[in-house]
């Protein structure tokens, strides 16, 4: 099923609830047509210092699985034959993933599964859509409830070890979501948490980053998405959310009482997963980004991304191991 027009305004604040009740957090799938774009580009953020992730032992900006365009390897092959793409998405991250106002998932990642169905099953909208919570991402992809999650999700050494990653097709950065009222904009991030009782994504690299590092964050609560945040923020049952630049930018639009502060404290490079005993869907995945990155990446960024993060950007370069 196509979705016809492309996108949707920015939600009120007041909608909020109502739309977290609509799309829940059971991690439930959802089959549907979705909205799609051309592609888009990588975020560096508001610049300043970055903490390098503490394990150096791996890099997880570049991939194990080289590019190919063959069709005949055995999971390549079993999607093929099964006829529709199962597919690990966010329903709640606005222009990420969400759901539009027709019902149907839209947003820079879901403009990637399109494409991605395009190129391996002839047909953008042969997708099963699977809506996941951050924890259950790598449960999905090792109990092949899905062939591969396309989900704002941070590459990290140790997620490696658990499931394939392609290269990097974003990069964005932990910063803090807070009330306009009581925060300056120049604040830092340690600035915004400090004392303050803060709101994670359970699963998130954010809760990684609480527990190595408070911040000065009083306490932490760990839900299971970031809508659920920014509905506890709203209602006064917390401080701050800590979140990455890019989702929350679409939360501060969604909102127009909170804005994000401080530079970014980690990077947060984002790619494709899927399972280790795939690795030719990894390679075959690889050579899509190859072509992606050249104009329809570009165009889904300005199309979604652009109004919140700014201008025009461009996607990160392909890095190979060896």
């Amino acid at each position: 099923m196509q979705l016809s027009g492309r996108a949707r305004l920015p939600l009120a604040a007041g909608a909020l609830l109502a739309l977290v009740a609509a799309v829940g957090a059971n991690g439930d799938a959802a089959t549907a047509g979705a909205h799609r774009a051309d592609p888009a580009p990588v975020l560096t953020g508001a610049g300043t210092t970055v903490r390098p992730a503490a394990d150096t032992s791996c890099d997880p900006y570049a991939s194990p699985y080289p590019p190919s365009g063959d069709l005949n390897g055995r999971t390549v092959k079993a999607i093929k034959a099964r006829g529709v793409l199962n597919a690990g998405i966010d329903l709640n991250d606005y222009r990420w993933g969400y759901r539009a106002a027709d019902g149907k998932p839209a947003g820079f990642d879901i403009d990637i599964v399109h494409a991605i169905a395009k190129a391996l099953l002839g047909d953008p909208d042969k997708v099963n859509w699977v809506a996941l919570p951050n924890s259950k991402r790598i449960g999905a992809i090792q109990s092949q409830q899905v062939d591969l999650v396309v989900h704002t999700m941070t590459i990290t050494c140790d997620r490696m070890q658990q499931v394939a990653f392609s290269t990097v097709y974003f990069v964005a950065g932990q910063r803090a979501l807070v009330p306009k009222v009581g925060h300056s904009a120049g604040e830092s991030v340690d600035q915004a948490l400090s004392g303050r009782r803060v709101c994670v994504s359970s699963g998130s690299t954010a809760e990684d980053e609480l527990k190595s590092r408070s911040h000065g964050a009083a306490s932490v609560l760990a839900m299971t998405n970031d809508l659920d945040c920014l509905v506890k923020l709203q209602l006064g049952q917390v401080d701050a959310l800590l979140t990455d630049d890019a989702v929350a930018a679409g939360m501060a639009a969604q909102d127009p009482q909170t804005m994000v502060v401080g530079s970014q404290i980690t990077q947060e490079p984002y790619g494709i997963a899927m399972s280790r005993d795939a690795p030719d869907l990894a390679s075959w995945v690889n050579q899509f980004l190859e072509g992606y990155r050249q104009g329809p990446w570009q165009s889904s960024y300005a199309y979604w991304l652009g109004p919140y993060l700014g201008g025009s950007a461009n996607p990160p370069a392909a890095k190979y191991h060896g």
